[in-house]
């Protein structure tokens, strides 16, 4: 029988039955052997530059060992393929789908379990909300689309890198690709049958031109990026622009690297001298230590310099000698030990380097110490989960692979759901949780989502200004509703409640001038604004108060009464970066004493402006917080088993409420003021 006639038989089958549907492949490539010591020396190379990039020892480019398992990934999983085709052994999807599942989810499932449990204690406050979210999408193979979706920050930026599970972006990936692979199989068998060409020289072109196209659009995005996307692009990607974190996370712009991987196992060289390939594996060895060494967070990345990692991986991979000097080094035992457990020591290192970071954070040497230190879980992952589930027959049964799969996903969220949040007085206020912190001018309304009303209410209070106004919001609906008013929360954070009287037009259109506007329909019966000591850029000569009385005057026309807030009392402490187990400890670093005299001389001027302020209208009250906030001479953080601040200048939730009968008393005064009387 005829090639491509084995090729249409193989088609008409119903459960993909792979020996009659590849048959017809088993002479395309050479054998090649079952367990190669040199790319397990790779594994091992690649795994150490990021190990010791996550410790910021040596490689500030060492997250290129990513694109290293990338291209790995691709070749091995290929040539298995091919190899097993080539053997007329049994391969299904479903067998291909379960190889993957007992490699991969069991062990990634062990440590998020673990990881998630411990985060409770380990993980800064800051970042446990993170973890949980990015735990939870790993667990369905999605951690790469939730940090581009949900996720603000690229996976550069310093404040994302406490998530103690962020490296689960790549795993991912990986996931992702094996998932997509059969169907780049399936095709590139229905295209030959089309175009009558041998399967195999199908899948190598195959690959080449989707590997193309992907690096282009990797390139085009990394570099200049796109805006003005289609709507349903935007709703479906939540962002307006595709840009590097686009090019750095998803899959589209990824895939090129392991197709790189799988046009390698599809290609032969067919005259390669000794010579050459020793020449080709230093080259590639070269590429690969360049990138490590002289790429850096600030690089481009992925971008056109991803090509030199993944060129260097392809020519070490494709150069098939371990009789030279490259070729010894990498299929030395200690790599090879290395890259058998490559897969455990990704999954714990970063989590065991972020655990322990509170505890020393800047120092490099316990970073590296706790990066080897994951070596442990590591050897027991690959000792009692991988090998046993990977070469026992036994956990190849169905009945033991829907035990398997079950498990992965419903452990750790049983983990999730156990965590508990051990200082929710440092969570997020409720302004930002309502999410009416964004200067939407619809949230002034009376009847909008960020109107918390009152049965039998007399009236509308309005919360303004910037994030400081957002940190009152506890204390401001308890206020109001105290005083029997409708509590709306319209804040506009990073964005002082200031008018640029330097500037009419930029004035007009300012988040102040158009919600004065609105006030002037609405008609509420008192504001409060509150806002940091923020620097406006005001020319010389033009003070503080100078922006705000316009502010008031507009107030005092429309006869609206207005709490002033002083400007908060500013420690420069920040608790949220601490974690549980250092609290308890009474070891986090922002358990301190300030000092009273020195918080209200930091903020003297300011108090200045806003006594200056009030005395040109009729309309205002000031409320000071700083005795209740600090009611001695040394200002305690921390008091009380409860943090009054939670980070370097905005006040904590239990802070907020206890100031409710201070804004409480202070709206009721303002309430009675005679405007325009």
């Amino acid at each position: 029988m005829t090639l491509l006639a084995k090729v249409r038989q193989s088609m008409t089958l119903t459960n993909f039955d792979m020996p009659r549907i590849f048959e017809a492949m088993s002479n395309a490539t050479p054998p090649r052997p079952e367990y190669r010591l040199d790319i397990q020396g790779l594994r091992g190379i690649a795994i150490l530059l990021v190990v010791f990039y996550h410790s910021g020892i040596l490689f500030r480019g060492g997250y290129v060992g990513v694109d290293v398992f990338f291209v790995i990934s691709g070749f091995v999983i290929t040539s298995s393929l091919l190899r097993r085709l080539q053997a007329n052994e049994r391969f299904g999807l479903i067998e291909f789908y379960g190889r993957r599942i007992r490699r991969l989810l069991p062990a990634l499932a062990a440590m998020l379990v673990v990881v998630l449990g411990m985060s409770t204690w380990l993980s800064t406050i800051a970042a446990r909300s993170q973890t949980i979210g990015t735990g939870l999408s790993a667990t369905f193979s999605m951690a790469n689309l939730y940090l581009y979706r949900i996720r603000s920050d690229g996976y550069f930026v310093q404040s994302e890198k406490a998530n103690a599970l962020i490296h689960t972006w790549s795993l991912s990936i990986e996931e992702q690709f094996y998932l997509l692979f059969p169907l780049l199989i399936l095709i590139s068998i229905w295209v030959a049958r089309q175009i009558r060409r041998h399967p195999v020289t199908t899948l190598k072109f195959l690959s080449f031109g989707v590997g193309i196209v992907s690096l282009v659009l990797c390139i085009a995005v990394s570099s200049v990026g796109f805006d003005n996307l289609p709507t349903m692009i935007r709703n479906g990607l939540g962002t307006s622009v595709i840009d590097r974190r686009f090019a750095f996370y998803l899959p589209f712009t990824r895939a090129w690297e392991f197709l790189a991987g799988v046009w390698l196992a599809t290609f032969h060289w067919q005259s390669a001298a000794v010579s050459t390939r020793r020449y080709q594996s230093f080259v590639g060895v070269g590429f690969i230590a360049a990138s490590a060494l002289f790429f850096s967070e600030a690089t481009r990345y992925p971008g056109i310099f991803a090509l030199l990692p993944v060129v260097g991986a392809s020519l070490v991979i494709d150069s098939r000698n371990d009789t030279n000097l490259i070729g010894n080094i990498l299929s030395s035992p200690y790599l090879r030990w290395l890259g058998d457990r490559s897969y455990g020591w990704y999954l714990w290192h970063w989590p065991v380097i972020q655990f322990v970071h509170p505890f020393a954070p800047g120092s490099r040497l316990v970073a590296v110490c706790a990066g080897f230190a994951a070596l442990i879980p590591a050897m027991l992952s690959y000792r009692f989960l991988e090998n046993p589930l990977r070469k026992l027959r036994v956990w190849r049964t169905p009945r033991r692979m829907a035990l398997l799969i079950s498990l992965s996903l419903t452990l750790p969220i049983v983990a999730i759901a156990s965590t508990r949040d051990l200082a929710p007085e440092l969570g997020s206020h409720l302004g930002a949780t309502m999410a009416c912190e964004y200067g939407n001018l619809q949230n002034l309304s009376p009847t909008g989502n960020c109107t918390i009303p009152i049965s039998n209410s007399v009236g509308q209070a309005v919360l303004i200004g910037d994030s400081h106004a957002g940190h009152l919001s506890e204390a401001f609906v308890k206020a109001a509703h105290a005083n029997q008013l409708d509590a709306t929360i319209a804040v506009n954070g990073n964005n002082p409640y200031l008018f640029v009287t330097w500037d009419i037009q930029q004035t007009r259109e300012s988040y102040p001038f158009k919600s004065l506007e609105i006030m002037r329909t609405t008609r509420p019966r008192v504001v409060v604004i509150a806002q940091s000591v923020y620097n406006t850029g005001a020319p010389e000569g033009v003070r503080w108060a100078d922006q705000f009385i316009p502010i008031l005057q507009q107030l005092e026309e429309m006869r609206i009464p207005v709490v002033v807030v002083a400007a908060n009392l500013v420690p420069g402490l920040k608790p949220r970066d601490c974690s549980p187990f250092q609290i308890f400890l009474d070891v986090c670093p922002a358990n301190q004493q300030a000092s009273t005299d020195k918080l209200l001389e930091d903020r003297k001027q300011r108090l200045e402006e806003e006594h200056r302020a009030i005395a040109e209208v009729d309309n205002s009250v000031l409320m000071d917080a700083a005795p209740i906030l600090c009611p001695a001479t040394s200002c305690s953080i921390y008091r009380d088993g409860k943090w009054w601040w939670r980070d370097s200048s905005h006040l904590s939730i239990f802070a907020s409420q206890s100031l409710i009968p201070l804004l409480t008393e202070r709206i009721r005064e303002a309430l009675l003021l005679p405007i325009g009387k």
